[in-house]
């Protein structure tokens, strides 16, 4: 009777933990269910319009001033676009704008997108991505900012290929409060593109949103992996029901090396959450090995948009 107890027990404990760590997975990366287009206030958290390139495009003109707004932190500072044909190429507005800019971008310059919200006046916020990395030309000479930043919105294009920026897209997602929602309408294939562009991006909510763990420890560790993780590149990514065949490049952070990694990973449904990837599966392809070769399709952070148009 002793041991009975003690199994009803232990998976008593087991199944409060799996739903533990399914709030958790859910909170970390909380939207609303729906945004419509316009902005929205959630939970303390404002979500911008998920409007077109075309349409910013008209109203935010070059040498026009807008201020961004940080998603994550709440900070902001001002800008004034100086260029850009299919996405704004923008100058922090003066020397303590540029200071702000890297405060927020952790007190380093970087390629890494976050999410965020441009303003014109106040009233009406646009969801965006923005990079912190200065590339290219400089136009205001006295902001300490030796360079240019892109900022993308929906159907932004990258200068230097034409192609939407994967990275870019899921920032603007995030900003528009839309990752539920585009999450649920994904199909296996595009789930795993997801999670490895939050990989490289280090957005580790995302990440934890898109996958499937079987107990929380397994959380801890893929989030433990992933804040080793400098860059991951995805270059292929087929297949269709539960497995999608993968090609990925991937370099840790305080190495030189990158490494070649190709597998499966398994992907499940859920009525609530949709796809995700299972954890055990894509484990494997998140650990260094012996057999790993040099990765030669890392892609190099200042091509990717230095480009001015």
């Amino acid at each position: 009777m002793k041991n009975g107890s003690g199994m009803i027990y232990a998976r008593v404990r087991y199944a409060i933990s799996v739903l533990v760590l399914s709030l958790m997975v859910a909170l970390s990366v909380y939207t609303p269910a729906k945004n419509p287009g316009g902005a929205v206030e959630e939970g303390g958290t404002l979500y911008g319009e998920y409007i077109g390139w075309a349409e910013v495009n008209r109203i935010f003109p070059r040498k026009g001033t807008a201020r961004i707004i940080d998603l994550d932190t709440g900070r902001s500072f001002q800008v004034m676009r100086v260029g850009g044909s299919y996405h704004a190429d923008t100058e922090p507005l003066s020397y303590l704008d540029s200071v702000e800019m890297n405060s927020i971008f952790g007190g380093s310059w970087s390629w890494k997108r976050r999410a965020a919200l441009l303003t014109l006046d106040g009233k009406r916020f646009l969801a965006c991505s923005i990079n912190g990395m200065p590339h290219g030309s400089q136009q205001i000479k006295d902001n300490n900012y030796p360079g240019h930043f892109c900022i993308h919105f929906r159907d932004s294009r990258l200068h230097v290929n034409r192609r939407e920026d994967p990275a870019h897209m899921l920032m603007v997602c995030k900003a528009a409060g839309m990752l539920d929602e585009m999450l649920a309408e994904s199909s296996p294939g595009e789930v795993v593109k997801t999670f490895f562009t939050a990989l490289d991006q280090g957005e580790l909510g995302i990440l934890a949103r898109v996958t499937y763990f079987e107990t929380p420890d397994q959380l801890t560790e893929l989030l433990q992996m992933a804040q080793n993780v400098d860059r991951a590149n995805l270059h292929r990514a087929s297949g269709k029901e539960d497995t999608v065949t993968v090609e990925l490049g991937l370099k840790l952070k305080n190495s030189a090396k990158s490494f070649e990694r190709a597998g499966s990973v398994k992907v499940c449904h859920s009525s609530y959450l949709g796809w995700r990837v299972d954890y055990s599966s894509v484990k494997p392809l998140l650990l260094p090995g012996k057999d790993d070769l040099p990765a030669a399709r890392i892609t190099p952070e200042d091509t990717e948009e230095d480009l001015t148009i």
